[in-house]
């Protein structure tokens, strides 16, 4: 490839105001400074700058399936903060995480972080975010409430477990 992914990208004739953040941004990645969430927004706007998944692993070293996890989890992350996750939750899920909250795209934001919760109180690992996302839109196409039970995530999951037993 002759063209840098920079001189290619829309931001190369942008005012140079935008060339420094996305120089910024690249050197941040690169370097993996800040949070994975930081890494998450800053894929997400080299993207926006015009950048494709392979410009910026040619620029930073991160991966396109792990920039899609970044930047998923991290929208996923600023959703379930905006729907008033506890603090405990949200410093958690700041330091590590991102491929439980991948996990969470398919919630809405209250069930995210609901479901968050859930992962942080009992411990649970990735495998078990897939299967909690999972009973809880199940559960959440249900028009009426099972007697016995509510719509909380831990219901959700139980429910599930309650029909498979079943």
């Amino acid at each position: 490839m002759t063209d840098t992914p920079h001189d290619s990208s829309p931001s190369a004739s942008a005012p140079s105001t935008n060339v420094v953040d996305v120089e910024k941004l690249i050197r941040s990645l690169r370097r993996k400074e800040g949070t994975w969430v930081e890494w998450g927004q800053a894929c997400m706007a080299l993207m926006q700058a015009g950048y494709n998944a392979q410009n910026i692993f040619e620029q930073t070293g991160f991966e396109p399936i792990q920039q899609n996890q970044v930047s998923v989890a991290a929208q996923v992350y600023t959703s379930m903060v905006n729907a008033g996750a506890s603090e405990e939750v949200r410093s958690h899920f700041l330091r590590k995480g991102s491929d439980i909250l991948y996990e969470f795209r398919i919630l809405s934001q209250t069930e995210r972080a609901g479901a968050a919760a859930l992962i942080l109180a009992h411990n649970l690992d990735v495998d078990d975010a897939r299967q909690v996302a999972k009973a809880m839109k199940e559960f959440s196409q249900f028009g009426n409430l099972t007697k016995g039970f509510t719509d909380t995530p831990g219901d959700d999951v139980a429910y599930q477990c309650w029909e498979l037993a079943g």
